[in-house]
């Protein structure tokens, strides 16, 4: 029967609807998969088997939040519909034969079904109609660009349910709130949300993305990160997994584990493999060769100024272990170079501390943050006895020796001016 009424679809574009309608679930799947149905008509049809087929769920006292049962037949048989149009429309290429109102009505009809899917709650068809809307929006837009039609305001309607079914998609997402036990997989759902890199619109792809970026952002520096603990958890999953990410959102990962470091939220990177160790560096690296070039000043104070940064900055001592267990190689060789800068100072510090050498100023600087010169020194390793404790009874010494100096001083200056005072009176 579709042979024979196939023909007449493109005169009447209710009887694909009817057609559709007609058809029994367990024959779906096979309907849609000839591709003889319209788009339009097929996301018609699911937004109505979305409604009539919901899941079931319950309240999960164990863990404290609402769990949904698992999927029964009719709700299973929807759902891989709703995957197979999702293949076709990531088969389906652009061609001048596509008709503008057929993919404007589609986007509308998708942006519905989306809402539906988000009411009934299950990932996996939330994210695939998530990506059934955002094709269906690409090829619209990709139409009306080809087309070059003036703007107005029904031909740049499709950004408007674009940004409003992001907010939707991240509304829902942030229903997901465990993240000091689910971060995984909270991040695992987040990224099936990212539109793909191969659309039919750049512009759409890099819209959306922005918007889910935005909304990740902000559920990381809130809520998923918002502890030590998850941080470090946070770091762990970002060297492991990275390459499993969409491109955008290993940006937006990216900016929040540099952020982590900076902060100094490190870990144990010793059983990482080889990969997940070169990752690790990249971001160390980026790091280190950033915050390097932003305080340290070349010229004749650069010594000073690498001293002053070294003291200063927290994440210092993650480097120098770095360089103690020979993993430098781990580390990109601009850092490296930055780094041997940094150790030179350090350990001639430290050879003028032991040799009654540093000046003034140096000593202001090491003392100036309370045992920090003594953990460096005892992360260098320069010689065994040098622990923390030995840089400390140095420094000790050495306050000793100024105080000294300059009691003498104050002492050679109140005798100058008596002296002077004597003068003037004969």
């Amino acid at each position: 029967m579709l042979k024979h009424l196939q023909p007449l679809f493109d005169a009447d574009y209710l009887l694909p609807r009817s057609f559709i309608a007609s058809v029994d679930l367990e024959d779906l799947q096979t309907l849609i998969e000839t591709r003889a149905i319209p788009v339009d008509a097929c996301l018609a049809h699911l937004t109505y088997r979305l409604k009539t087929h919901k899941p079931h769920g319950y309240f999960d006292y164990g863990v404290n939040c609402n769990r949904l049962y698992d999927m029964r037949s009719g709700e299973k048989t929807v759902q891989l519909c709703v995957n197979s149009l999702l293949i076709q429309l990531q088969e389906t290429f652009f061609s001048e034969v596509l008709v503008q109102t057929q993919w404007e009505m589609s986007y509308m009809i998708a942006s519905q079904m989306l809402k539906k899917s988000i009411e009934n709650k299950r990932v996996e068809t939330v994210y695939r109609c998530v990506q059934i809307l955002i094709h269906c929006i690409a090829m619209y837009d990709r139409i009306i660009s080809e087309q070059k039609i003036p703007d107005d305001k029904k031909s740049t309607q499709h950004h408007d349910v674009l940004n409003e079914s992001a907010k939707e998609t991240i509304k829902w997402l942030e229903t997901y709130r465990r993240w000091d036990i689910e971060m995984k997989d909270i991040l695992d759902i987040w990224n099936t949300t990212f539109a793909s890199v191969e659309l039919q619109s750049e512009n759409v792809r890099n819209s959306w993305n922005k918007n889910l970026s935005e909304g990740l952002m902000f559920n990381l520096q809130q809520r998923g990160c918002k502890y030590s603990t998850q941080m470090k958890k946070f770091v762990e999953i970002y060297c492991q997994n990275l390459d499993a990410y969409n491109p955008s959102m290993q940006e937006c990962m990216g900016n929040i584990a540099f952020v982590a470091i900076e902060q100094g939220y490190l870990l144990d990177y010793g059983h990482f493999s080889s990969n997940e160790n070169e990752r690790f560096g990249r971001l160390l690296s980026r790091m280190f060769v950033s915050e390097w070039e932003k305080n340290v000043k070349q010229g004749k104070d650069e010594s000073m100024t690498i001293l002053r940064h070294v003291l200063r900055w927290p994440p210092l001592t993650v480097y120098l272990k770095i360089s103690y267990n020979k993993q430098m190689k781990m580390l990109s060789p601009k850092c490296n170079v930055y780094l041997g800068q940094a150790v030179s100072v350090i350990e001639s510090r430290i050879t003028a501390l032991l040799t009654g050498a540093l000046t003034i100023g140096d000593f202001s600087l090491i003392t100036e943050k309370d045992d920090k010169f003594s953990e460096l020194g005892e992360l260098l390793k320069i010689e065994k006895e040098h622990s923390a404790a030995f840089f400390r009874k140095a420094i000790e010494i050495r306050q000793k020796e100024i105080n000294a100096s300059q009691n003498q001083a104050e002492q050679m200056t109140t005798l100058a001016s008596v002296c002077t005072q004597l003068a003037k009176s004969k």
